[in-house]
């Protein structure tokens, strides 16, 4: 089955979701909802593979930045609630390794190792790097930032090659909407640069 036996928590973190499809989603069962034609069910099918969509894409856009050796950030401003999920996600892909997430209103922190998962939800990003910068002494997040984003610059611009160039497919395959949502900058360089040049 499509449909996972925990579809109300993913019905739940769609931004379009009320308290009338939440009480309608409780009285289905798992198999109800996949195969029902009933046009509220079939809805809320499409509300709950939205939710598992952007998390799948999430998981793969977010570019994290190592902030600390045991500590890394990224950017992600999601349509619907899954900074959670994508967090807890990006925690387990590198355990000991607190992860942060987030945007201007909202982030979400995990962090796993043998003592389990231990996750939890703050301010903005910005803010949250911040109180971290001060309990730990981590250098200013301006010359973190600037060789990371170097680093990526250079990586990117290395690679670019105009007779590849294919933005109709690009797009397609990367929408605007998910680049945006993921901080993802640098993969829209548009001039070629060799690697020679940041030597």
């Amino acid at each position: 089955m499509k449909t996972p036996e925990n579809f109300i928590q993913y019905l739940a973190a769609h931004r379009d979701c009320t308290e009338e499809i939440m009480d309608y989603a409780r009285m289905l069962s798992q198999e109800d909802v996949e195969t029902g034609a009933e046009p509220k069910t079939a809805k809320i099918r499409r509300m709950i593979s939205s939710v598992r969509l952007e998390i799948h894409k999430m998981r793969g856009f977010v570019r994290l930045v190592p902030l600390a050796d045991s500590i890394s950030y990224g950017f992600m401003e999601p349509e619907h609630d899954i900074g959670m999920w994508v967090a807890d996600s990006l925690a387990h892909r590198f355990p000991n390794t607190e992860i942060i997430i987030g945007n201007n209103q909202r982030t979400w922190r995990s962090n796993y190792s043998e003592n389990g998962l231990i996750h939890q939800e703050g301010p903005g990003i910005m803010a949250t790097i911040e109180e971290l910068k001060k309990e730990q002494g981590i250098m200013p997040k301006e010359q973190v930032n600037n060789d990371t984003e170097k680093l990526w610059m250079t990586y990117y611009l290395s690679q670019y090659c105009p007779d590849r160039k294919n933005l109709r497919q690009f797009h397609k395959q990367m929408p605007e909407k998910h680049m945006k949502a993921a901080g993802m900058h640098l993969e829209q360089a548009v001039s070629y640069m060799p690697l020679t040049s940041f030597v």
